[in-house]
């Protein structure tokens, strides 16, 4: 899952089962006490963009990890992505918002207005993340190219020693 043999707590965390329950439970109870005070669409918004908002911030805006110093300059994201390559924990929070954006526009029966404004905090929460992967994948792509170029020389190498 990783090629690292140390992964940080910072980061650790993410990969548990419960975590992705504990979060869904919050965000159906926030949505409860939402629908309670106001309409159905106006609810689904506000748990929406609260949301995409809070992600936003803990994923993409604070930067540091207290537990690997080299860590310190990368978001919260780019720590993920370098020690959790691909893992199940990153799928459910790029899934989660879409999920809850579709749900919302489904269940709620969203008017233009509450579909753009939802649809532009899932925007605001989705781009950063493909940027990473988008970033991560032409990285990881350039050093297998090094390293199949690397390959390559040292057997045109032995075989001119030869």
């Amino acid at each position: 899952m990783t090629c690292e043999a140390y992964i940080s707590p910072n980061v650790e965390w993410s990969l548990e089962p419960s975590t992705w329950l504990g979060q869904t439970l919050l965000t159906g109870t926030v949505l409860f006490i939402l629908t309670q005070i106001f309409s159905k669409p106006t609810a689904w918004s506000l748990t929406i963009c609260l949301y995409n908002v809070i992600t936003f911030v803990f994923f993409h805006a604070i930067l540091g990890d207290p537990f690997k110093p080299e860590y310190s300059g990368l978001t919260f994201w780019e720590q993920l992505m370098i020690q959790l390559k691909g893992s199940s924990g990153m799928s459910f929070f790029t899934l989660f918002p879409v999920m809850l954006f579709l749900c919302g526009a489904r269940l709620a029966g969203f008017s233009n207005f509450f579909f753009l404004v939802n649809f532009l905090s899932l925007v605001l929460v989705v781009t950063p993340k493909i940027y990473v992967y988008a970033l991560h994948y032409r990285k990881t792509q350039q050093e297998k190219k090094k390293k199949v170029n690397v390959q390559k020389r040292k057997r045109s190498a032995q075989r001119v020693d030869n």
